[in-house]
């Protein structure tokens, strides 16, 4: 989440500005306006597409039940797979 939108949350910062942040976040994502949100950069060098799917799984990672988060394999496996997208788009 904070790739995406540019804001740095410390682990030692865990205040209301990072539950804050978070809410924001998730609600812009539930109103589909979370491309107000993200960092410039990001939304121009990656496609509609694969921000989607990156956002997608940040919301997963966000979850409040820990089963209900990725493992690590799963997240490293799912950015594998938006990469590979990217570069099958690429050269094909």
């Amino acid at each position: 989440m904070e790739l995406l939108i540019g804001i740095n949350v410390a682990p030692s910062t865990r205040s209301k500005k990072r539950i804050n942040v978070v809410k924001y976040f998730l609600r812009l994502l539930k109103e589909n306006q979370l491309f107000e949100l993200l960092d410039c950069d990001i939304v121009e060098e990656g496609n509609k597409e694969q921000i989607k799917e990156v956002v997608k799984l940040a919301e997963r990672c966000l979850r409040l039940k820990g089963d209900e988060r990725p493992t690590v394999e799963e997240l490293k496996n799912e950015l594998e797979g938006i990469r590979k997208t990217k570069l099958d788009a690429f050269i094909g």
